[in-house]
């Protein structure tokens, strides 16, 4: 009997490339990466662009699977994933975060108790944000900005963050 995955569209968002296709996880996504034995997200029908306007190759879709280590991604949305299913913690914290590539303005669920400033305590890397928008701090090959219900920011790839109202 073949175990029934679910398939979900992802955008993957890193400081150098966007890749966009789907994953099958063993779990629901918001646990799956976050499984510590999960260190590289596996992307099937992938189309990956290279950010860098200076890019010396362009647009590939690779009809294989593509493998992005957890550590390289920025920030991950997950299509098809009501916020409800993402195991959003009681209180809202509105916080805007900066990478090197992106600046994100996003709703955080964390612990009653927790201070903006503790939000990215929590164990991960990914957590999951709600009414999150995206844009660009510098100049890509392509337009980055966006809006979306719901997508995972990797922790470790945040460098500033604070609370807004």
């Amino acid at each position: 009997m073949e175990i029934q995955k679910t398939i979900y569209p992802v955008q993957v968002l890193a400081s150098s490339y966007q890749i966009a296709g789907e994953i099958s996880p063993r779990s629901n996504p918001s646990m799956y990466v976050n499984d510590p034995a999960v260190l590289a997200i596996p992307i099937e029908n992938a189309t990956v662009v290279p950010l860098m306007p200076d890019a010396r190759i362009g647009e590939m879709t690779v009809p294989v699977e593509t493998s992005v280590p957890r550590d390289h991604i920025h920030v991950l949305l997950v299509a098809n994933v009501d916020p409800s299913g993402a195991a959003l913690r009681p209180k809202p914290i509105r916080l805007l975060c900066f990478t090197d590539t992106y600046a994100i303005r996003a709703t955080f669920h964390v612990p009653t108790e927790t201070e903006a400033n503790e939000v990215f305590n929590m164990p991960g890397p990914f957590y999951p944000a709600t009414n999150a928008e995206i844009f660009a701090l510098r100049n890509l090959a392509v337009e980055i900005a966006g809006q979306a219900e719901l997508i995972f920011v990797n922790k470790d790839a945040i460098h500033v963050f604070h609370e807004i109202a």
